[in-house]
């Protein structure tokens, strides 16, 4: 397993940066995504088994419309990384949440369906490319699903309304009409 850094430029708010944390989960494998953003910067540090090339194809093709540009790194010893110790705290220690947990995904939260996705084991997907036509694209798309009706009514119940994530809102209210 290697470590990865994806510095995206472009515009964020905090929905944006939720929805590509969310977006790139089937390719992360530590227990927590990690990231920083401001207005113009998104900088995610997060483990993965998978190729760093096939990776980077995946959120190229799961990201094209929403940055302007990138760069995807795997985390070495030779980096040089310039930053408060509170930042690199936060950012580089992908086994804790930590106090900026605004800016943590929570893979464990993920993989329960805890985070609008359904319950799945995203941490064990491979995404090898077995022929031309069955791109990481597809493959991850094939494992999520969006949670049902009943599912999404279930957690209301049980957490009430505030508990749904924006992406659970949107798919509630299309399935709503």
């Amino acid at each position: 397993m290697k470590n990865y850094f994806l510095i995206l430029l472009g515009n964020f708010t905090k929905e944006r940066v939720y929805e590509i944390g969310i977006t790139i989960t089937p390719v992360v494998c530590s227990e927590n995504l990690k990231f920083h953003y401001n207005d113009r910067s998104l900088v995610a540090h997060f483990s993965s088994d998978g190729e760093q090339d096939e990776i980077m194809e995946y959120i190229k093709a799961a990201l094209s419309d929403g940055y302007v540009d990138m760069v995807f790194v795997t985390e070495t010893n030779y980096m040089s990384v310039a930053m408060t110790d509170e930042m690199s705290s936060h950012l580089l220690n992908l086994d804790e949440v930590g106090q900026n947990d605004d800016m943590v995904i929570d893979m464990g939260r993920v993989k329960k369906g805890l985070e609008g996705l359904p319950v799945q084991d995203l941490m064990e997907s491979e995404f090898e490319l077995d022929d031309e036509d069955d791109s990481i694209l597809i493959k991850a798309k094939k494992q999520i699903k969006l949670p049902t009706l009943d599912e999404l009514l279930e957690k209301i119940h049980l957490s009430g309304i505030d508990s749904l994530t924006p992406n659970e809102k949107e798919i509630l209210n299309k399935l709503s009409k």
